[in-house]
């Protein structure tokens, strides 16, 4: 299938303050191609990683995102590879490329787990599904956090958690502050359950307001 129109939805809090707290806003990004639609979301300045979607090209490997991404062949997990890829190269001097691709790269392994009719785990190569637990990370405290919408998106990541977890190191996918993140916790399935984060109580804030971009 051809990937068709990418869109970005940014919401952000009443209020922004200059707590360093990345949940006050969050920009989901949906991918279509085939009838289907898929699902991600930035860790990242939203309107700045919407620019780097969009935004005019400056030289060869200062190209915007969607370049790379639009109007591309998505039929299996490789496409998702090569996509990364070429994005990794012509927006290499785009310094917010990577943050807008992570959005981008999860929604893709959505859409393609949804025209297979399978989950994003199988598609990766887990036997199985395992139990996750939601937690608050207020950040630093003791153990890996990979974050998904920094890093390249799903594919990078899981290469990470391998690698943590045949060493039996603690790790967390630290990134969703949307309703995304229940199903995105697929990482935690390698995690030693020995040596998982304690709970910990976190304040709740009000519900944020949305803007979508086309």
């Amino acid at each position: 299938m051809k990937i068709e129109p990418v869109d970005f939805f940014y919401f952000a809090m009443p209020q922004i303050t200059t707590e360093a707290d990345g949940s006050q806003d969050a920009l989901l990004v949906r991918v279509a191609g085939g009838g289907h639609g898929g699902w991600g979301e930035c860790e990242a300045s939203p309107l700045v990683s919407i620019a780097a979607f969009v935004c005019p090209m400056s030289h060869g490997v200062c190209r915007p995102v969607g370049a790379s991404v639009l109007g591309e062949t998505l039929d299996g997990p490789g496409d998702i590879a090569r996509i990364g890829a070429r994005v990794a190269y012509d927006s290499m001097d785009l310094l917010q490329a990577p943050h807008t691709f992570s959005g981008v790269e999860m929604a893709l392994w959505d859409l393609l787990g949804k025209k297979a009719s399978e989950p994003v785990w199988r598609l990766l190569g887990y036997r199985r599904s395992f139990s996750k637990r939601a937690y608050a990370s207020q950040l630093f405290v003791g153990f890996i956090q990979i974050d998904c919408g920094r890093m390249g998106g799903i594919g990078p990541a899981k290469a990470i958690a391998d690698y943590a977890a045949a060493r039996c190191v603690t790790f967390v996918n630290h990134t969703f502050t949307s309703h995304l993140a229940p199903r995105a916790q697929r990482l935690d399935s390698a995690l030693c359950r020995a040596r998982r984060p304690s709970p910990r109580r976190v304040s709740l804030r009000s519900q944020a307001i949305g803007f979508g971009y086309h």
